[in-house]
């Protein structure tokens, strides 16, 4: 938070002020997302795009970093900090984000620094283990006491304060150069997530932080059960702790045991409340378990908490659809479409809702909405050659239908609904072609005993002529 081996360290004291840099010339005002997860899905390209030819990981660990100074660490948190000389600036942080172009540093935090600085030799070992964990952060509120001690003729007491933070710049330090250079030793253990966060669990055993991340890494291979055991034994060090939890959730519904993917992230959601991408996943277990009005109360949770949603926005579209309320089917799908205007399946799910609610016009116009966007997206050819049927337009309605056999040949129901538009326009040749194509492709259908029998007439027809 410093910079670069504290390099910074009197510039950030005189200034009052903590930051990071990162390559990231832009501003967060406006855009700083509350989840670090969030912010990391917005900025890891962002990142990747300014600093060519580094790993994802890297953008990952940078981009977490960014979000831990930027937005984790609260007002009125206490925050200690190496100065380079063997000692820590500590200060209490009594500003919210802001970002200086064009000077060091430039994603800073306002500090109040206090008078008096700590020497790493006086703090015990155990604090000295903690200030010298892997991670820009580390919560060492667990020794208050003692670092008041250290700083009694600084300020009041401590314990009144909700965390007291450590920022490494150690861990800075290895980005900066890894960015730089690339050949720091260390690069040789951060290969990949889940070495990384393996050698931090090893070094760390006690610390709850590496056993979630490596089960985060092993979700993101798709090793389900090598993740549950890392989030469980991260339980084991904290069974309040929130992420462990939630990540436990999300992985049960992966992989589709959704009791348990509701028990773990009710628990978490117990923890934090407004969590957004909790209540998404309680909302898909809930409709996987055949609860589709829990699922949709889940959902408008998970909108309430972070109106930019998109997913949740996109799925109770559809869930509105099947729980037959096209009004907020029409709303939600209207809401995703302001941040994302050319995804065709938000246009076909709209144009539903318009068709349910008896809205033609409406509806006509977002499937072809919809088939501009992907042509190949055979779904709202289909409800759109419906429609046409629907208001006698039998003529584009074929066409609309033999372009969907021409892109896909083998789709029963399409050969169904030909044949019954050529039956109804009494040309008995296309639609027996149609209808013997549709028996050949689903014989047993419901069915098929009329179209049999339709089949039996024409031919008898066909013979007295």
């Amino acid at each position: 938070m410093l910079g670069k081996k504290s390099m910074h360290a009197n510039a950030c004291h005189d200034g009052n002020f903590i930051g990071a840099d990162f390559g990231m010339d832009l501003s967060f005002n406006n855009n700083l997302p509350e989840n670090w997860r969030d912010f990391n899905k917005k900025y890891i390209p962002v990142f990747m795009e300014k600093n060519p030819g580094k790993s994802k990981v890297v953008a990952g660990l940078a981009c977490g970093a960014l979000h831990t100074i930027c937005k984790g660490i609260n007002t009125d948190d206490i925050v200690l900090s190496p100065d380079g000389t063997g000692s820590y600036l500590i200060g209490e942080v009594n500003g919210d984000y802001h970002y200086h172009p064009g000077d060091i540093l430039p994603h800073r935090r306002t500090i109040q620094w206090y008078s008096k600085t700590v020497a790493r030799a006086s703090m015990s070992q155990p604090l000295q283990y903690s200030t010298g964990s892997i991670g820009t952060v580390s919560n060492v509120t667990k020794y208050a006491d003692e670092i008041e001690s250290l700083i009694k003729d600084n300020k009041p007491s401590l314990r009144n304060n909700e965390k007291v933070l450590w920022g490494s710049s150690a861990f800075i330090f290895l980005l900066l150069v890894s960015f730089l250079v690339g050949t720091i030793e260390r690069n040789k253990v951060w290969k990949d997530e889940v070495s990384l966060w393996a050698d931090a669990k090893q070094k760390a055993p006690f610390l709850v932080r590496p056993y979630n991340n490596l089960g985060e890494a092993y979700d993101k291979l798709g090793n389900y059960d090598m993740a549950i055991s890392e989030f469980e034994a991260a339980l084991r060090l904290n069974p309040n702790y929130f992420f462990a939890l939630s990540n436990l959730g999300n992985v049960y519904g992966k992989k589709k045991e959704y009791t348990k993917a509701i028990l773990y992230t009710k628990q978490a959601l117990q923890k934090k409340p407004d969590y957004a991408p909790g209540h998404y996943n309680l909302a898909k277990a809930l409709h996987m378990k055949g609860s589709p009005e829990k699922a949709l109360v889940s959902y408008r949770s998970a909108i309430k908490y972070n109106p930019y949603f998109e997913e949740a926005f996109f799925n109770i579209g559809f869930l509105a659809l099947e729980l037959r309320q096209p009004k907020e089917s029409v709303e939600n799908f209207k809401n995703f479409l302001k941040m994302q205007p050319r995804h065709p399946k938000a246009h076909f799910g709209l144009g539903t809702s318009y068709a349910m609610m008896g809205k033609y016009e409406n509806a006509k116009q977002y499937y072809e909405n919809a088939i501009a966007y992907d042509p190949e997206f055979l779904s709202p050819y289909i409800n759109l050659a419906n429609l046409h049927m629907t208001t006698g337009n039998s003529l584009e309605a074929k066409n609309l239908l033999k372009t969907v056999l021409s892109k896909k040949p083998g789709l029963a129901g399409v050969h169904k609904n030909l044949g019954l538009i050529f039956m109804q326009e009494n040309d008995g040749n296309n639609a027996s072609k149609h209808f013997r194509e549709y028996l050949r492709l689903v014989p047993m259908a419901p069915d098929a005993p009329a179209i049999k029998s339709f089949l039996q007439n024409n031919n008898q027809k066909q013979n007295e002529l």
